[in-house]
């Protein structure tokens, strides 16, 4: 795990990354208009959400 994490880091600090940039990516992501009244996740815009009630 510290394996993956240090490689996450590392890639963020190549491409100059920051907090605030990473946050104006998400929330310029392109997939955030829904059509159709879609429901997606609010963090990465995902439409793969369950809707089903157990």
């Amino acid at each position: 795990m510290e394996d993956t994490q240090l490689e996450i880091n590392n890639f963020i600090l190549e491409k100059g990354l920051t907090e605030n940039k990473i946050e104006k990516l998400i929330s310029a992501n392109p997939k955030r208009e829904s059509k159709n009244s879609e429901i997606r996740c609010p963090r990465c815009s995902s439409d793969k959400i369950r809707s089903e009630k157990v």
